[in-house]
């Protein structure tokens, strides 16, 4: 997951970034590395990224890289971005002066054998690639608008986002709309990975969201993809949808800020 190259890219290689080898002789003559870390400068806010080989931690190595993204960091805020939370991150950054602002769990389905969901009565089912754009992003507004503190983004540029991601896969998405064409829910993926799903409050509760994902699910398996995977935020009711479809949890993300940013 996270050592996929796109991945490694966008969070490790950014504006200035450090690496820690074995000594010298352990593995030719650099060593292997065993941890690094990457930090985006600008404005009032930097963004860090670290992570620590499994065989490596609880050695002070993340301490380490901690401080020395809080040092670059200088008088920004600092933001961390960690693949990998648990208690012993929670505790580390807590003694930096950082707290979590958001988590969601991790979650992967074995594509071996995936769930048939029927599609439910009175509705149509169509890929994106042959839907007006609109109607998706009509589909997505409607589904996540009732949810505290959504900001509805601008039309055009959700849809930007999703046309400049290589990986979108137009495809294998797919809207639904009700016999009046009007459009009631959606599923976006990328590459492997289900990016969003939504119903809008009407439908919820007959089967759609259900659909939606076994229907991504068995696709990418008929392409011969062997899993598929997902991020749904901590204490979301979805996740329980998404355990009764297959998927299990691989882990947790979340985000931490300082105080300074928060204020």
């Amino acid at each position: 997951m996270f050592a996929g190259e796109a991945m490694l890219d966008s969070r490790m290689l950014r504006d200035r970034a450090i690496g820690l080898r074995l000594p010298d002789g352990c593995d030719g003559p650099d060593g292997p590395l065993v941890a690094a870390a990457g930090i985006s400068l600008g404005g009032d806010e930097a963004v860090t990224t670290g992570m620590v080989h499994p065989s490596m931690r609880r050695q002070g190595i993340g301490d380490r890289l901690l401080r020395w993204a809080i040092a670059e960091a200088g008088n920004a805020a600092l933001r961390v971005d960690t693949e990998s939370c648990s208690r012993d991150a929670d505790a580390l950054y807590a003694r930096h002066g950082l707290f979590r602002t958001f988590a969601e769990t991790v979650m992967r389905h074995d594509l071996q054998t995936v769930p048939a969901v029927a599609l439910p009565d009175g509705v149509q089912v169509a890929p994106v690639s042959g839907v007006a754009e609109q109607d998706l992003f009509d589909a997505y507004r409607r589904s996540f608008e009732d949810r505290p503190g959504f900001v509805e983004p601008d039309a055009g540029e959700w849809l930007a986002e999703l046309r400049d991601d290589d990986e979108w896969r137009r495809d294998l998405s797919l809207l639904i709309r009700d016999e009046q064409r009007v459009p009631i829910a959606f599923v976006n993926v990328l590459g492997t990975w289900l990016d969003q799903v939504g119903v809008v409050p009407a439908w919820r509760g007959r089967g759609l969201g259900a659909y939606l994902v076994a229907e991504s699910l068995r696709s990418l398996q008929a392409e011969g993809a062997g899993e598929m995977w997902l991020c749904v935020n901590v204490n979301n009711p979805a996740e329980d949808l998404y355990r009764r479809l297959g998927f299990a949890s691989y882990g947790t993300r979340a985000r931490y800020l300082s105080r300074l940013l928060a204020q």
